[in-house]
């Protein structure tokens, strides 16, 4: 056990609390796995190159700016068919 768990769980003991560690429920753990973001984060980590990125409905562009968090040096095609998307678009390309 670390120095500072030791300290925290005896600072605590005094005030009569338990320090416990919980696993996280399965649940959590589904939601976690089952992201886009932590499935772009297993490709990235697993080496997986992406040089091209099509987001088709991309809205206002919030998926684009996730994948450009693991993918930065990729190129991106966003292609949205609902003009009032336009001006948020055109923001995230500035």
């Amino acid at each position: 056990m670390s120095v500072f768990k030791q300290l925290a769980s005896s600072v605590f003991r005094r005030f009569g609390f338990e320090v416990r560690r919980f696993p996280p429920s399965p649940q959590s753990l589904l939601l976690h796995y089952f992201t886009m973001e932590a499935g772009l984060s297993r490709a990235r980590a697993r080496g997986i190159e992406i040089g091209t990125v099509i987001d088709v409905g991309a809205s206002n562009g919030c998926w684009t700016e996730l994948c450009l968090k693991f993918y930065p040096e990729a190129f991106f095609y966003l292609i949205e068919a609902q003009s009032l998307h336009e001006p948020a678009l055109r923001a995230l390309t500035q």
